[in-house]
């Protein structure tokens, strides 16, 4: 078995892509983002989200809005920023529509409802929280219905992880407890079920990073969750998805998004055949019968992968576009990307990228691609190694 935490001590020749500020589906970077107040080691860009026409990620311990203006996308700051009341951290942000979710570092998620006069600097609406005191660290938001992930969650006497769904009151978010939790039905101590999450519709998706599959270790899965007709209620999971050729520790489930009915998973520390922790991400279309257990529909990959390159760290979907980041690890691959991968007429199928983005300007470590959302034809991508200071941190927007 691979270590991955050997990754960090190892050493490697990783050559860095030339930047391209055209992508070769017309994509354009437009502007650049970054908050007004940043300082070092505020790793702004580590988490990027987007609706419409807002854009929030993660900010010196708040959540940053950037508003799109009149004439379009250019470089800017925040135009508002979000903070909890009670001083806690704030994390992963996620936007759908006039609502921002936020983990923090209390372990609850954070609501934040715009305003009528619209977005400006304030604390949250509500404060959701979990009944049995679990942990969660991620968190997804689509309309009405926030789930939030806990990797490290007791479910009976173990410690496998969990989500847990809210869903908003006919009065509008208040402070509450879960809906239902979700949990996985083969779910073991150190699985990290809830590793990552992600909302559309009625279904959800939460990845187990560490879950073993088969006589393989810490391949990883994901598990996909359909609402009842009658709403959400605990339960374990609709069907289980796995990659047919992971390779030991791949961490399928470190990534997850999902689009209609189109699951994304990314695997960062696949193997590819021209590199070790090359990674990759595979794509699930629900069956005509409905969502089953199962593996992918194609893999997504890199044309010219190498060691290190990460690619699946961070992954989004909108429509007939897949965008997989690759920020490379600092001090072993300073390339730095995020792979887009364009649905072909028949449908999805194995392939590499039709086009990569990389900035303009950026350090060699800048981590382009942590963070990746796409909505629509906009890209945002965060780089939280990039700035003018160490590890201040930068979001690019990329769009025709």
């Amino acid at each position: 078995m691979k270590n991955v935490g050997a990754i960090f001590s190892a050493a490697v020749l990783c050559f860095a892509m030339s930047p391209c500020t055209v992508a070769q589906n017309g994509l354009k970077q437009l502007a650049v983002l970054k908050p007004s107040n940043a300082g070092s080691n505020d790793f702004f860009g580590s988490w990027v989200s987007e609706s419409g026409n807002v854009i929030t990620t993660n900010c010196f311990g708040g959540e940053c809005i950037f508003v799109k203006p009149t004439k379009g996308w250019r470089n800017m700051r925040q135009t508002a920023t979000l903070t909890a009341s009670d001083g806690t951290v704030l994390f992963t942000p996620f936007i759908s529509g006039n609502t921002v979710a936020a983990t923090a570092e209390d372990g609850a998620v954070y609501v934040f409802v715009e305003p009528p006069t619209g977005w400006a600097d304030m604390t949250e609406t509500a404060k959701l929280t979990t009944s049995d005191g679990n942990v969660m660290q991620v968190v997804a938001i689509n309309g009405n219905t926030v789930v939030g992930g806990a990797a490290a969650a007791t479910v009976g006497f173990n410690q496998p992880g969990a989500a847990y769904v809210f869903v908003e009151p006919a009065g509008g978010w208040v402070n509450m407890t879960q809906t239902a939790e979700l949990t996985s039905s083969d779910g073991k101590t150190g699985d990290t079920f809830g590793y990552s999450v992600a909302i559309s519709g009625g279904t959800i998706v939460a990845g187990a990073r560490n879950a073993n599959v088969g006589s393989g270790t810490a391949q990883g899965a994901a598990y996909v969750f359909v609402e009842p007709a009658d709403g959400w209620v605990t339960a374990t999971e609709t069907g289980k998805l796995t990659a047919s050729d992971g390779s030991d520790d791949a961490s399928l489930g470190w990534s997850a998004a999902v689009n209609g009915n189109t699951i994304v998973v990314g695997a960062p520390y696949q193997d590819e055949a021209n590199g070790s922790f090359g990674g990759a991400a595979y794509v699930f279309v629900e069956p005509q019968a409905g969502w089953e257990s199962m593996t992918e529909t194609a893999r997504l990959s890199p044309a010219n992968g190498i060691d290190y390159d990460v690619m699946g760290w961070s992954v989004s979907v909108s429509g007939s576009l897949i965008t997989a980041g690759s920020p490379g690890i600092p001090g072993l691959c300073q390339r730095q990307a995020v792979y887009e991968f364009l649905k072909p007429a028949s449908g999805w199928q194995s392939a590499t990228q039709n086009a990569a983005l990389s900035p303009q300007k950026a350090p060699a470590y800048a981590e382009f691609g942590y963070g990746v959302s796409v909505t629509g034809s906009t890209v945002v991508v965060g780089a939280p190694g990039s700035g003018s200071t160490n590890n201040q941190g930068l979001a690019y927007v990329f769009g025709p």
